[in-house]
């Protein structure tokens, strides 16, 4: 029992910090299904590691870009990504539509994150959603990958994942890039809600 207490421990730990880097990361589920192949972690409270780790470092990411952002991205990205978030948020359907984008799995979260951090959005709900998601996710590809490998190296073989996710991250963060370029004042102009004019109007008043 010991063994195993300690195990999740090292599982939480390691999911924590592939989550917590925004890129090039393995996927963490590799890391998981390690710990059932080779130590024979019981899969359920593996998978609750693993998701609360992973929630943890997702958390730390986007209070990272939160902290420090705005040291380096430009006030006027940090304002137009304001603007979409609070505009998506302050309109229950279209927040429970990017809600379920935490959710997906074939959806990269860690710019999500870093977009939630940098527009300092509330963080609790899309961090259940991931949570949650995530624990159901891991417990199916655990059990998958577990029937199907017999080694840790069989699992972080490049043939396995190929480029398309190393593709997908760049395609990601370059995504990002463009929405924090995109004038959302304007481009949303007729569904700004009002906490929103009235910050917009105060700012044009500031000399």
């Amino acid at each position: 029992m010991t063994d195993v207490l300690w195990f999740l421990l090292v599982a939480f730990v390691l999911a924590t910090v592939l989550n917590g880097v925004p890129v090039f990361m393995p996927p963490t589920w590799a890391m998981l299904t390690f710990f059932y192949v080779r130590e024979d972690i019981p899969l359920i409270p593996l998978a609750i590691a693993g998701s609360l780790g992973a929630a943890t470092g997702r958390a730390l990411l986007a209070l990272g870009s939160r902290t420090f952002g705005p040291k380096i991205v430009p006030a006027r990205f940090l304002g137009n990504i304001e603007v979409l978030v609070a505009t998506i948020t302050a309109r229950r359907r279209w927040g429970a539509l990017s809600l379920a984008l935490f959710a997906v799995g074939f959806v990269p979260t860690n710019q999500l994150f870093i977009a939630l951090g940098l527009a300092s959005a509330p963080m609790l709900a899309p961090l259940v959603a991931f949570f949650l998601s995530r624990g159901v996710m891991y417990a199916v590809e655990i059990a998958v990958a577990g029937t199907a490998v017999s080694s840790l190296g069989e699992l972080i073989d490049p043939r396995r994942t190929g480029w398309v996710g190393i593709v997908l991250q760049i395609a990601s963060f370059g995504l990002l890039i463009a929405v924090l370029r995109i004038d959302w004042s304007r481009r949303l102009r007729r569904y700004l809600p009002e906490s929103v004019v009235e910050r917009l109007r105060e700012s044009a008043l500031t000399p």
